[in-house]
């Protein structure tokens, strides 16, 4: 087989189409030099983690769509995976291959202050963490669409439906492009990370917020947190960490962190941790 390197990065996105620059499908060329043979035949010896499937060979050459179905191994980005072009049933050298995938998330603290800061109305406060995706070796991942999940909100302590109305004032979930994604409202700070911000703001609010105090232990509701990286909506795309968000009278807090995520079928059917 004449080979080449993929013409782009293979990566796995939980199901989700390519997206931002990361590929769920590439191709391979397999070149026979010659025009009598009787059939070329492409395999891959981990059907598990990759789909293969070749062109009917003109001129000798056949090429064969990669698409992933898994991710490699964690630790490096040593190939692991093979596809193989036999012609007339003698098999090329394998040609390595190695799947990434958004894997970990990685949380620091971000900015806090008082409503008036981010253009809405006292008393009140808000806070935020800061939020990089990292692959299967570690490294942190460009930015990509990134969307989170909200489930189970309740509340908390003696606060209820009649003497709060937090439970049904939550933001909707978001969705962080990259900058300057067309069609969204929420980007990435920069290459590497985005802010998720926490607030409570207003006088409608029972009970009242009150400024910005990281260490109040009045919390009135929480609900777990998930982020899906490759999709722009929740429960599509690889699930890379689940957490509960616990909002007080004073801060938000996230807490309850599992990054990775090893069991992707129950983050996809809306097991919560809260």
């Amino acid at each position: 087989m004449a080979g080449q390197r993929l013409p782009r990065r293979l990566a796995n996105l939980g199901g989700a189409a390519s997206v931002d620059g990361y590929y769920v499908q590439s191709t391979l060329t397999g070149n026979a030099q010659t025009n009598v043979f009787s059939v070329m035949t492409w395999s891959t010896d981990t059907g598990t983690k990759l789909a293969i499937s070749g062109s009917n060979p003109v001129g000798g050459i056949s090429t064969a769509t990669l698409t992933s179905r898994g991710y490699s191994h964690v630790g490096s980005y040593t190939p692991d995976i093979h596809a193989t072009l036999s012609i007339d049933g003698l098999p090329s050298d394998p040609f390595p291959i190695f799947i990434n995938t958004p894997y970990t998330m990685s949380t620091g603290s971000g900015t806090f202050g008082t409503c008036p800061d981010i253009g809405f109305p006292g008393p009140g406060y808000h806070n935020s963490v800061r939020h990089s995706v990292a692959d299967l070796a570690g490294a942190t991942l460009p930015s990509i669409t990134t969307t989170e999940s909200l489930e189970n909100d309740h509340y908390l302590g003696t606060w209820n439906s009649v003497n709060s109305n937090w439970t049904t004032t939550q933001p909707p979930p978001s969705t962080w492009c990259p900058v300057g994604k067309a069609g969204c409202h929420s980007f990435w700070d920069n290459s590497t990370s985005f802010s998720d911000f926490f607030a409570t703001c207003g006088p409608a609010n029972q009970p009242l917020p009150s400024a910005y105090n990281p260490a109040g232990t009045n919390a009135v509701d929480n609900l777990t947190q998930k982020f899906w990286v490759g999709s722009p909506s929740g429960f599509a795309g690889e699930c890379v960490q689940e957490g509960i968000l616990t909002y007080y009278t004073d801060h938000g807090k996230l807490s309850g962190v599992i990054t990775p995520v090893a069991n992707q079928s129950q983050c996809a059917l809306r097991s919560v941790i809260n």
